[in-house]
């Protein structure tokens, strides 16, 4: 080195200086710095307190910042439907726990799935751990959860732990608030910690090993993987290029031109297009839904609504399971059954979609089927 001194002479240097309270190892810095002065020992105060939480799993997962949702890109060019995973981290003790642990999680309604980081706990070998991820791997959800773990999770879980560790040591230890000097440095140690856990979180999960229904994923790509999964799961999902009016919450103007739209199906079937004058944002939908999959054709010189074809197997499912259903019922058949219907998999079609698609299916069939509007009282 530039000052010519040996390793262990410039570490019994720097031992002495720390012993005399000159300078001050950091940590969460890895480097030492001038002492300021305090009365106040944070590492010893922070060891304590990781002693006494280090296996209490719900503090230190709680730590953990939100991340962002992955979306699949690729399943969302190619069906014109956009699908989110959700991530979460849990701690792998006992299966059953876990298992309903994965059930209770906060998934969205909007989300397709989730991804759920298992991380080892204290007690459990590397041996039994692996047992307990593959048996956890072959169950199935209610919704699509691909199940990771990495061996490096125990970073940015001390990372957590730390953090956990130095907010019961700002609430526990009053005397803190009268020290400038130690106020700050917990300040900056929290911060410090908390960039260093969302990275290392962050890397990990991208580096984790992903399981899907108990088959290894090859992909890397966090979204990538989100759709393979989802082209697995909504494998009869209709392809519809139309983000106006493919999602579960649309516009006013969407609903405007959503409603207008269904006005005309109902009305105006027999004019070629629907009767439509100029530009209406409902045109639009009219050409990316209806026209571009041949759902209204002129037959005889009359144009009239028509089954979809059967070389479209994706529109044609959803199309015979919702006569299927209607037939196989005596009495009338619910809306929300048949929202029921279209949104669940393999067909995954968004609401905003569902009423356009339920008007044209039933103009295929008006000369046979009835619409029926309950009132309060349900009759």
């Amino acid at each position: 080195n530039s000052l010519n001194i040996s390793k262990s002479k410039l570490e019994n240097i720097l031992k002495k200086l720390e012993d005399k309270k000159i300078i001050i190892f950091k940590k969460f810095k890895n480097a030492y710095s001038l002492y300021s002065g305090s009365d106040i020992n944070l590492d010893e105060l922070s060891e304590l307190n990781k002693t006494k939480i280090k296996n209490d799993y719900e503090i230190i997962l709680s730590q953990l910042p939100a991340l962002q949702p992955i979306i699949a890109k690729r399943h969302f060019f190619e069906t014109g439907t956009q699908r989110i995973f959700q991530r979460f981290c849990l701690v792998l003790s006992n299966v059953k726990k876990t298992v309903e642990d994965i059930i209770q999680l906060d998934i969205s309604n909007a989300s397709a799935g989730a991804f759920v980081f298992l991380c080892k706990n204290t007690e459990d070998t590397k041996k039994e751990f692996e047992s307990k991820l593959n048996e956890i791997s072959k169950i199935k959800f209610p919704k699509a959860i691909i199940i990771g773990s990495s061996d490096a999770y125990l970073e940015f879980f001390n990372y957590a732990l730390e953090i956990a560790s130095l907010k019961r040591v700002k609430t526990s230890v009053t005397a803190i608030e009268g020290d400038a000097v130690a106020k700050k440095e917990l300040a900056a140690r929290l911060t410090a910690y908390q960039n260093l856990l969302f990275n290392s979180l962050f890397i990990n999960f991208e580096k984790a090993n992903w399981k899907f229904n108990n088959k290894k994923i090859t992909t890397q790509n966090l979204s990538s993987i989100a759709s393979e999964v989802s082209s697995k799961v909504f494998n009869l999902t209709p392809k519809f290029q139309n983000e106006l009016i493919v999602r579960d919450k649309l516009s006013t103007m969407a609903v405007a031109a959503s409603y207008n739209l269904i006005q005309r199906i109902l009305n105006n079937s027999h004019e070629k297009n629907l009767g439509m004058e100029g530009y209406p944002a409902e045109f639009g939908i009219y050409l990316s839904i209806i026209k571009s999959n041949k759902l209204h054709k002129n037959v005889k010189d009359e144009f009239k609504f028509v089954e979809p074809d059967k070389s479209n197997k994706e529109l044609t499912a959803i199309y015979d399971e919702f006569l299927k259903l209607i037939k196989s019922k005596d009495e009338p058949t619910s809306l929300n059954e048949l929202y029921a219907l279209f949104e669940k998999q393999p067909f995954g079609i968004k609401k905003g979609l569902v009423p356009i698609l339920l008007a044209l299916f039933f103009m295929t069939k008006h000369g046979s089927f009835a619409l029926y509007n309950a009132d309060e009282q349900g009759r």
